[in-house]
């Protein structure tokens, strides 16, 4: 009822003591100033759709000058405020980077000034932006810094973030004796809890609970339609009312008057349950909206975030793939596949080509891949089970369910490396047969004919699998890149055409760069020996080790078209952080480091090149993109081919396979074939599993 008085006053304020000597009014004026149009974006609800994003800039406008204010008059605490608002205005303007960086800010500035509620504030704002991209091992770290500054008993909010982080991570069980113990007093955050227990104990199959649960929060809290009727129609679904379900979806509060991220839940659901009911073409059109308008959200967001994230689930995918799939379209449940995942890749793939149109989509990459003679291999995995889409060259398809959830199968491939790791040969092999079982049998009756060669198969590493060792897959009784001519990417945007055609790879010029000389880390001398030999054994190429191992070099490099084998360090390092990639980069000559997030500053044109160092294809893990890191980058900013490795590998292995791979690359074997022949070398050579099933071709050739 007086704001707009108080807004004037604060005005007047302003322009009294915005040039004053003590200017400390003015600033507290301006943090005011962009609390009350915050706030008025939060509960004002007869604004229009224009005057949200007016008072937002104007609020932006005030916090930066009371910050600028503060700073003139040397006072710190009270930035706190004007910094949180930036971040929080960021974040729900979809600009992840700068909400990030807000964040970081204010955490830093609230431990410096001894105040943990806004430190609490910016772990928070951390936490939703983690979540909202599918961050889980971001979210985890994140609630561990929050609960060493409060208890889940004193603060709901943190308690509510564990728990949605072990449903999330499907630990109902743990969710649901962690919610028992956290019980809130408020109304709202009580409805928040029973919504919470709710899904915790249908997810543990306790659906006479559960529907107790509901029942209570329809008794407690019969205003609140939106969350009732999306619990009510889980419920519904879960008991096998299918029918009912959908008429409590479409029933007297239809979901289209709802919050977005609701209405795209309720999509979702919707189609889930008309897929149920054996209608797939009609669950079909509400799955495929609710993707698109997940996109459509995701589309104003700057930073890595995917519709696969805790916004609205790689379970939606699945199920639009599925739904395809029964209505008689591989093609189509492969294109879902596909647009719904490592999205973010396909975006930062067509700005650094810099192209005058629209690079080809999924649709018409898989069309034009079948057309040349190659078959495509696809998966996503949801929360409860994934799916497979394997299209064959000759318009034969299949499409194969998979009675593994993303934990499970997380879990799976955790195994298989610990055997691999620990030296567990025989072990690793029954663990990649079961996951074999698993993953190839969707591949159709064409795809090995002993009397021809084998068949070229793109399979495209999605979720969990980014981290398998393909290598040791079987099919038909025999290794899986001995069945096709394997090439692999983690998504299927990166086998995209290029304005250039694939060279001829036996005539490549190399740089070698590598073997930096440290005082902090271990020297490298196989590295340096394994540089000097290559370079040796080439003709024309180049080689700068040592102190001659610089940024401008491995600028140099990655811009030209030349073939580029790095030979070094990759290592965590603070200088390196980045909102959306893992805090790595490659260590350099006198102790510099080439971050990850340092690629995207020049077009990547080098044909291949090989990342030889310690796990090079690793990266942080998020949900619906993949692993996020240095390798990740370098496809992101143009790289056509990457040689990665997948863990540590020995001196011994790591030279043994350059020479084998640049023995092959030399006679004209493309990379993902010489990367295969390289590693059979090491085979016969009887090295160990660990050495030779590390090392990964991503690509397109």
């Amino acid at each position: 009822e007086v704001r707009d008085e108080a807004q004037e006053d604060l005005l007047a304020l302003i322009e009294r003591h915005g040039t004053a000597l003590d200017c400390t009014p003015a600033a507290r004026s301006h943090a005011l100033l962009a609390r009350l149009l915050v706030h008025r974006i939060d509960r004002d609800g007869s604004l229009d759709k224009e005057q949200p994003v007016y008072f937002a800039t104007q609020a932006s406008m005030h916090a930066r000058q009371a910050i600028e204010l503060f700073e003139r008059a040397h006072q710190r605490t009270p930035q706190l405020e004007p910094i949180w608002l930036l971040a929080e205005l960021s974040r729900l303007g979809g600009e992840t980077r700068q909400a990030h960086s807000h964040y970081q800010s204010l955490a830093r500035l609230g431990a410096y000034t001894a105040r943990n509620d806004y430190r609490i504030r910016a772990l928070r704002g951390l936490v939703c932006l983690a979540r909202e991209t599918g961050d889980a091992e971001g979210v985890s770290t994140l609630l561990r810094d929050w609960a060493s500054l409060q208890t889940p008993e004193e603060s709901w909010e943190l308690a509510r973030e564990q728990a949605l982080w072990l449903l999330g991570s499907d630990q109902a069980h743990a969710a649901l004796t962690f919610l028992w113990t956290c019980k809130p007093t408020r109304s709202e955050q009580t409805l928040q809890w029973q919504a919470l227990s709710c899904s915790a104990l249908r997810r543990r199959g306790h659906l006479a609970a559960a529907r107790r649960t509901l029942e209570s929060m329809q008794a407690e809290h019969p205003g609140e339609w939106e969350l009732l009727t999306l619990t009510e129609a889980l419920q519904l679904l879960a008991e096998g009312h299918h029918a009912l379900a959908e008429d409590r979806l479409q029933g007297e509060a239809p979901f289209e008057s709802w919050s977005a991220r609701g209405r795209v839940q309720a999509l979702a659901l919707l189609g889930e349950v008309q897929l149920a009911q054996g209608q797939a073409s009609r669950a079909l059109a509400p799955l495929r909206r609710a993707l698109r308008e997940a996109q459509s959200w995701e589309s104003r967001r700057l930073g890595p975030g995917s519709v696969s994230g805790e916004w609205l689930g790689l379970h939606a995918v699945v199920l639009a793939a599925q739904a395809a799939a029964e209505s008689g379209n591989a093609l189509l449940a492969a294109t879902l596949l596909e647009e719904n995942q490592a999205r973010h890749l396909g975006r930062a793939l067509h700005n650094s080509l810099q192209t005058a149109r629209p690079t080809a989509g999924p649709r018409q990459v898989l069309q034009a891949q079948r057309a040349e003679g190659a078959g495509i291999l696809t998966f996503a995995f949801g929360a409860e089970f994934g799916i497979s889409v394997h299209l064959g060259p000759n318009g034969q398809s299949r499409v194969q369910p998979i009675e593994l959830s993303r934990s499970q199968l997380q879990r799976a491939v955790h195994r298989l490396r610990q055997a691999i790791l620990e030296g567990d040969e025989f072990r690793a092999q029954n663990l990649a047969h079961e996951l074999s079982t698993v993953l190839t049998s969707g591949i159709g009756s064409w795809a090995h004919d002993p009397a021809s060669a084998p068949s070229k198969l793109r399979i495209v590493l999605h979720g969990p699998l980014a981290e398998l060792p393909i290598c040791i897959l079987q099919h038909a009784g025999m290794p899986l890149e001995q069945a096709f001519e394997l090439v692999s990417n983690p998504s299927l945007w990166g086998t995209r055409s290029r304005p250039t055609a694939a060279p001829d790879w036996s005539s490549l010029q190399w740089r070698f760069l590598g073997a930096p000389d440290s005082t902090r880390y271990d020297k490298l001398p196989a590295a340096l020996n394994e540089l000097n030999t290559l370079s040796g054994k080439l003709p024309g190429s180049s080689l700068h080790t040592g102190i001659e191992f610089t940024a401008e070099q491995v600028d140099a490099a990655f811009t030209s078209r030349d073939a580029v084998h790095l030979a070094t360090h990759l290592i965590s390092d603070a200088a390196c952080e980045d909102a959306e990639l893992r805090s790595h980069g490659l260590l350099l000559g006198q102790e510099q480091v080439y971050c990850a997030s340092a690629v995207g500053e020049h077009s990547t044109h080098s044909p291949l090149i090989y990342l030889g160092a310690c796990a090079s294809g690793a990266g942080r893990r998020v949900d619906g993109e993949g692993l996020l890191g240095l390798a990740r980058a370098l496809q992101s900013n143009g790289a056509r081919n990457l040689i990665v490795t997948l863990w540590p590998v020995s001196d011994r292995g790591s030279s043994a396979f350059a020479a084998a791979f640049h023995a092959a690359a030399a006679m004209g074997s493309a990379p993902s074939k010489a990367t295969a022949e390289a590693r059979a070398h090491l085979r016969e050579q009887g090295h160990t599993m660990r050495d030779w099933a590390a090392f990964v071709h991503l690509g397109q050739d």
